[in-house]
């Protein structure tokens, strides 16, 4: 197969797909690692950096301002289980270099841990990431669960947030070939909680992630709400995650066997308040932005506040750029307030939607909107919302697909 530096595919996107390249690269080979059963709070404070742990109990912090393990210059590369445990009880009221969370940079994978009871509370003139999980991830996460409130700020830069993780990415190195990338995921992982985030530049924010940079994301939710604005430049927010990107790929895709960057099985249900006085916004009730993904058996339930001008609103996408969406569906409420002359695009299913992305078997429902909607997407009526049979017919679910309870539940 022919080599290509991936580094120097996602440069070429940088701009449009808001890149980041922290905690991606390697100089040198880590020692060995070793494995270790953490039962005490003791041990789990004196974790290192390189080796893999396992959680033998669930550990209360006890309230103790936090320090995230792992720095872009260190992060944490080994492999933690927490085993069905829970960690409790802290927060995160300094800067730390701009990564926030109970892990602050990650090349390692994370899985089966809750994270409850935290609280991120960190104002800085730097770039931050924040998470209740990880500030920013390269590695893959599986079977977590966070639950806490975040508020962040940046007076003079950007910030990535989510109540999972703030940034979450693929792990690429400047040497790498097509066949040597493996796509990071966050599988069977769901975040319950408030975020308050402002940026001076951009700000990326989302109920799960607040940005997606090619993984795949499955059967996983958000419920969430958010509160977040921009003052020079861009907000990205969605319930579930702010800004997704899968297109690191998309031109070698005779190369590689099923470049494709999905997200299915997945739902939000939020709160967003959204304040932009910067050049744009885009607003989802499952992504904020979207470019190159493929969404599949997904819902979202949003209620939208918008202030400012040039906002684009989507139920299921704020803009959305080629990829596919199929067997979907979203409820939304959305209120515009603000100074007369402010432009808003709005739709059930996508506010900014160019050719060509294909939409199979997608519907809408609006509560209300103070918008003009655009024709985007099937109308679906409240009464099948909380149908089964209407579930079952028009997008094809099962119990496989989803607890039809639940579904209903949250849409009707």
């Amino acid at each position: 197969m022919k080599k290509i530096l991936l580094f120097v595919i996602a440069a070429s996107f940088a701009v449009l797909a808001g890149c980041d390249f922290y905690g991606t690269t390697t100089t040198e080979a880590p020692a060995e690692p070793e494995t270790h059963t953490i039962t005490l709070v003791s041990e789990f404070v004196a974790m290192n950096t390189t080796d893999h742990y396992v959680l033998g109990a669930d550990i209360d912090l006890g309230g103790i301002e936090w320090i995230p393990v792992g720095t872009p210059d260190d992060p944490f590369s080994g492999d933690f289980d927490g085993a069905g445990h829970t960690v409790s009880n802290f927060t995160v009221t300094h800067a730390y270099g701009g990564f926030l969370g109970l892990f602050g940079s990650v090349t390692g994978d994370i899985r089966d841990v809750t994270v409850t009871d935290f609280t991120i509370d960190a104002t800085s003139t730097r770039l931050l990431y924040a998470g209740g999980l990880a500030g920013h991830t390269t590695g893959s996460i599986a079977g977590c669960a966070v639950q806490g409130d975040i508020t962040v700020r940046s007076t003079a830069s950007t910030v990535y947030v989510g109540l999972l993780a703030g940034f979450a990415a693929s792990y690429t190195t400047s040497t790498m070939t097509l066949s040597e990338f493996v796509a990071s995921s966050v599988t069977d992982s769901y975040g319950t909680g408030t975020i308050d985030a402002a940026a001076k530049h951009f700000l990326y924010a989302g109920g799960l992630l607040g940005k997606a940079y090619n993984i795949v994301l499955a059967d996983s939710h958000a419920e969430a709400a958010i509160t977040a604005s921009a003052d020079v430049y861009r907000v990205y927010a969605g319930g579930l995650v702010g800004h997704g990107y899968g297109g690191i790929l998309k031109a070698h895709a005779d190369s590689v066997e099923d470049a494709v960057f999905e997200t299915v099985r997945c739902y939000a249900e939020a709160s967003m308040t959204i304040s932009s006085s910067g050049t744009k916004a885009a607003v989802g009730g499952l992504y904020g932005f979207l470019q190159d993904g493929f969404v599949e058996d997904c819902f979202a339930s949003a209620d939208i506040v918008v202030a400012g001008s040039a906002i684009d609103v989507g139920g299921l996408l704020g803009e959305v750029w080629y990829g596919s969406v199929a067997t979907s569906v979203a409820k939304t409420d959305l209120t515009v307030v603000g100074a007369t002359g402010q432009t808003v695009r709005f739709s059930g299913v996508a506010g900014y939607m160019p050719d060509p992305v294909t939409l199979t078997d997608v519907f809408r429902h609006v509560v209300h909107a103070d918008a003009v909607e655009i024709d985007l997407g099937e109308v679906v009526s409240l009464g099948n919302l909380g149908l089964a049979q209407w579930y079952q017919d028009s997008l094809g679910w099962t119990a496989e697909t989803f607890d039809l309870a639940t579904v209903i539940g949250i849409l009707s």
